[in-house]
């Protein structure tokens, strides 16, 4: 697979699976060692209900052609948290809760519940829909114009930065844009509206729960016993 297709790797469980990506990166080392000069990582695309595909369920579907249209990510630079940044809109919402809980069950999650034209009652369903797949799932306001404000800060101060491999959201923010009428242009800004809501929502932000350790068992002996 790898001279065929110049060192490429091919994955789509890569996505929602965290041993798979470690194990991508570990064979991406090894095809260096044995002398490839850059190796590149393809997302295929899950396929119905979030089944893996594999380079042969692939190339049934598609051709080379179409294969080579696909992104590729540099090996040498991809951090683990590159899997929710090659979600897309379109994902089904059981990869998208798979790849986010990958990470850890407990993280919690935030939506605005009217993005993309959604009113409050479609908003909901969809929050109801992500909670069914296991993802806790909270609805919060994503403001425009104060939100891109408080990101420009926390870039600007050094608070945020962006890994330098997360080049879908490096392309989106290029074009990210006013119009003539000084409104946001709403075109392939879905990681831009993704950031903001994170912003908005980092006083939500938890660290991993610890448990709360028992207390002293008090053992009941009958209501004369000295006994506790």
């Amino acid at each position: 697979m790898a001279p065929l297709f110049r060192r490429d790797l091919l994955r789509s469980g890569a996505v929602t699976n965290l041993r798979v990506r470690r194990a991508e990166r570990a064979l991406a080392r090894w095809l260096r060692r044995r002398g490839a000069a850059k190796v590149s990582i393809v997302r295929l695309r899950p396929g119905a209900d979030g089944a893996k595909v594999g380079l042969d369920d692939y190339l049934l579907t598609h051709s080379v052609k179409e294969l080579d249209t696909l992104p590729r990510l540099d090996a040498n630079e991809l951090p683990l948290g590159d899997a929710v940044e090659m979600l897309t809109p379109e994902t089904d919402p059981a990869v998208h809760v798979a790849a986010i809980r990958s990470r850890a069950d407990w993280i919690p999650g935030l939506i605005d519940s009217t993005a993309n034209g959604r009113n409050q009652a479609d908003g909901q369903r969809l929050i109801q829909m992500y909670r069914k797949f296991g993802l806790d799932l909270s609805s919060m306001d994503n403001p425009i114009e104060s939100g891109i404000l408080n990101v420009g800060q926390r870039m600007h101060s050094g608070r945020l930065k962006v890994f330098a491999s997360l080049s879908k959201y490096l392309d989106e923010r290029r074009l990210y844009r006013r119009d003539e009428r000084d409104q946001i242009v709403k075109d392939r800004d879905h990681l831009q509206d993704a950031l903001r809501c994170l912003v908005s929502g980092v006083s939500r932000m938890r660290t991993k729960p610890q448990p709360v350790p028992a207390g002293p068992c008090r053992v009941f002996r009958g209501s004369n016993s000295w006994m506790r």
